[in-house]
């Protein structure tokens, strides 16, 4: 099974209640920011406002919907 290549992760989810932008964008987001300090690995994401925090906090981190408009056009 293709499962057990990959890592998992667990950050506890006071921690990313205490994000500043937990307020704004949620648990989620604010987990996945959290993720994203580590710099292995790359946030992946449609969600603007969220590759916006990431890019802010200088973070591996690609938007996907910029990546299917090139592909595109």
């Amino acid at each position: 099974m293709c499962l057990n290549v990959f890592d998992e992760y667990c950050i506890e989810s006071r921690l990313g209640a205490g994000e500043k932008e937990f307020v704004r964008w949620g648990l989620t987001d604010s987990m996945l920011l959290l993720l994203g300090n580590n710099p292995s690995l790359v946030l992946v994401t449609a969600d603007l406002g969220l590759w916006l925090a990431a890019t802010e906090r200088v973070l591996n981190a690609l938007n996907f919907a910029h990546n299917s408009e090139l592909n595109f056009s």
